[in-house]
């Protein structure tokens, strides 16, 4: 007899010291993990979200030093588990204002807490440290279960430097949105932004060729390597994909493609665009 995933006992544990050069190496561990399990993609790329934004935590507030994460499957759940050195216990800073502007601190928390549906914890171990415990329904209907129709967006603008991170994450700052931001500052960001309501991924490369072509990056960035870059991510799955290059006459170009709707719930889709 077979057994469906949500009926099986899965575990895994890694040792790790987090440093953001690791962190991409860590993600793709498991996303394999998660993938060879047999989870749902959706419930992949939230176990993968949540997962990025706890380790990115730890290097932020913690530094260097081990840490470990263990993933298990049981019950029809995903149990994330990540323990660090540090006693000091997170905390998710609320928006503000409405939910209009987010703190510059505790939105990772704010990405877990929407992904779980607020079943996350911290609490402190008994022999030093923390360790902060989530959990992801396997049986959540996806995106496109929901009845949305699948499709892009996407993000451009240019001008004489790149926007900062506080320009990134204010809603009502006419720059385009750090991809990480909260679903907020997508859904506020002024409607000339977004330039392109896209149906697929090669819809995607053919709106990026255009936007080569109207502001050629310099010699050194040739746009086929971008392209081929875009190319390969689209490919392994990102649905999130931002770009930045510079121009020949000087100026920073910053564009990001998203897919709508996001397999990741923390991100909302800004609405109906009409292809450019």
């Amino acid at each position: 007899m077979t057994l469906p995933v949500h009926d099986l006992k899965l575990e895994m544990s890694l040792a790790l010291v987090p440093t953001p050069t690791k962190l991409p190496q860590v993600r793709s561990f498991v996303r394999l993990q998660l993938r060879w399990w047999g989870l749902a993609e959706d419930v992949v790329d939230d176990g993968l979200a949540v997962v990025g934004e706890l380790l990115a935590n730890v290097v932020k507030h913690v530094g260097e030093g081990e840490c470990g994460l263990s993933l298990r499957v049981c019950g029809g759940v995903l149990h994330i588990r990540v323990r660090d050195g540090s006693s000091v216990l997170p905390v998710a800073k609320w928006p503000v204002a409405h939910g209009v502007r987010e703190c510059e601190e505790g939105r990772g928390l704010l990405i877990v807490d929407r992904l779980t549906d607020g079943a996350w914890g911290a609490e402190r171990s008994p022999g030093g440290g923390k360790v902060v415990t989530c959990r992801l329904p396997l049986g959540r209907p996806s995106s496109a279960a929901r009845g949305a129709a699948p499709h892009w967006h996407a993000f451009y603008w240019a001008g004489a430097a790149a926007p900062t991170g506080d320009e990134e994450a204010d809603p009502d700052c006419p720059k385009p949105p750090a991809v990480n931001a909260a679903s907020a500052a997508w859904v506020r960001k002024p409607a000339t932004l977004h330039a392109a309501r896209l149906a697929d991924a090669a819809a995607c490369l053919g709106w990026l060729e255009r936007r080569l072509a109207a502001d050629p990056p310099v010699a050194r960035v040739p746009a086929p390597s971008l392209v081929g870059y875009a190319r390969g991510e689209l490919d392994h799955g990102e649905r999130k994909l931002p770009l930045q290059w510079t121009t020949e006459d000087g100026r920073t170009v910053r564009l990001v493609l998203l897919a709508c709707p996001s397999r990741s719930r923390a991100f909302r889709c800004p609405g109906p665009q009409t292809a450019k």
